[in-house]
C-alpha cells in the first residue's frame, strides 16, 4: 500500500488514498446528519464555530498541527499528552465562526484532511 504525507509539506501525517478517499466520500453524509442535528437542537446561525479534535502519535507533530491551526486563527484548549487510556497525543479546539452549510462544512473537513 503506497502512503502519502496531508500535512504541512508532507512531512507529519501518513494515510494510504484510498483512507483519505474513502473519508473525504462519506464527508457530505456526515455534515447533512450534522447540520440536521444543529438546527433539531437549536441552532439557528448562519455561522457558528466548529469544536475540533485532533489526535496525534507525537509531540512534535502535535505541535506543528498546533501551529498552522493558530495560523488560521483556532483557538487551542486543551493539548493532552498519551495516557493510559489513549495512546496518542490530542488536542481540542475551536474554529472562527464558519457558514453552516454543507458546502462549507465539506470543505473544511477536506481543508483539515489535507
Amino acid at each position: 500500500m503506497s502512503y502519502f504525507n496531508s500535512f504541512r509539506n508532507h512531512l507529519y501525517r501518513f494515510f494510504s488514498k484510498k483512507e483519505m478517499a474513502d473519508v473525504i466520500a462519506i464527508q457530505p453524509k456526515l455534515n447533512h446528519r450534522l447540520l440536521s442535528l444543529f438546527k433539531q437542537f437549536g441552532g439557528n446561525k448562519n455561522e457558528s464555530p466548529v469544536e475540533f479534535f485532533f489526535y496525534t502519535d507525537a509531540e512534535d507533530k502535535a505541535n506543528n498541527l498546533i501551529i498552522e491551526l493558530v495560523k488560521l486563527k483556532y483557538e487551542i484548549y486543551e493539548i493532552s499528552p498519551p495516557g493510559e487510556k489513549i495512546q496518542n497525543w490530542s488536542l481540542t479546539g475551536v474554529t472562527i465562526p464558519l457558514l453552516m452549510n454543507e458546502h462549507e462544512l465539506t470543505k473544511w473537513c477536506e481543508a483539515m484532511n489535507r
